[in-house]
């Protein structure tokens, strides 16, 4: 298989995951939706810094940047890393009633050496 087929096919798969554990088909629609934004398909596409990030909750950084490259469990918390060729940036989600997971914190990474401004991470995602 091909590396541009295999990458689909996991986007459609982590679509299809978070879909079944967050609200079914309309999730999974929004992760499509998200993902066709991602590769350009769409023009508009909301910016944010990370203060806004802070409260979201799961469906809205779903809809936003779509599949996270990596999905971790530490409960309580999840950790979604989405990634670019600069930056590596990990959200810290945990469940706050009665919202649900909802970003409480994020940090952002070279992918071969230190930390970095989230808020410079952000648009490259």
């Amino acid at each position: 298989m091909k590396r541009g087929a295999r990458a689909i096919g996991l986007t459609v798969l982590l679509a299809a995951l978070a879909g079944c554990a967050q609200g079914g088909p309309s999730a999974i629609a929004d992760a499509g939706a998200a993902s066709a934004q991602r590769r350009g398909q769409t023009a508009s596409h909301e910016r944010y810094d990370a203060e806004q990030l802070v409260g979201i909750t799961d469906n809205k950084l779903l809809k936003t940047f779509g599949p996270p490259a990596q999905l971790r469990r530490e409960p309580p918390a999840e950790v979604w890393q989405y990634r670019s060729p600069r930056c590596v940036v990990d959200f810290y989600l945990y469940q706050v009633k009665p919202v649900g997971l909802s970003v409480v914190h994020l940090e952002a990474r070279s992918p071969v050496s230190g930390s970095l401004p989230v808020d410079s991470c952000l648009p490259g995602l």
